[in-house]
């Protein structure tokens, strides 16, 4: 069947590529005070009409904290990397004596890119028209797998 090719060539092409950055959220289980923690944290940006931003280096990553307690982490390089950077983050807000608690981890978004072979977009379109959905502005083309909700775009 076509939509078994297209898992497997999404679970091939997910093997091959590199992994650049990685985007999951959390819930820390507590309203925050966001002030507070930017007056009490060195490392942190705060906008009041946003959000706060927080940078941690070992694993280099960006945190999103809202005063509903959501955890945004950005730039983790794998999935274990993201959840460790979230559990730091949480422990940076724990210590600030909030009752934080990491809850509902997900990942939302992974990005993955590499050059290691040349693309012809109109085989890709034709071997999976189904699944396919070309782009008519630029030169790509989304192949989307609908039993791993895994959507490849293939840009050259």
């Amino acid at each position: 069947r076509e939509s078994d090719a297209a898992v497997a060539l999404c679970e091939r092409c997910v093997s091959i590529f590199l992994c650049s950055n990685v985007l999951s959220t959390a819930r820390l289980g507590c309203k925050l005070d966001l002030n507070f923690i930017a007056r009490n944290k060195w490392n942190c940006e705060y906008n009041p009409k946003v959000n706060e931003l927080q940078i941690i280096r070992k694993p280099r990553s960006t945190a999103r904290l809202f005063r509903n307690g959501t955890l945004v982490c950005a730039g983790a390089k794998s999935i274990d990397e993201s959840h460790r950077a979230a559990r730091k983050f949480a422990r940076i807000v724990q210590k600030l004596n909030f009752p934080v608690r990491l809850l509902n981890f997900q990942i939302k978004n992974i990005l993955s890119c590499g050059k290691f072979f040349p693309v012809h977009l109109a085989d890709v379109r034709q071997a999976y028209n189904k699944e396919c959905r070309s782009g008519q502005l630029f030169m790509s083309s989304n192949v989307q797998c609908l039993h791993s909700h895994v959507t490849l775009q293939v840009t050259l």
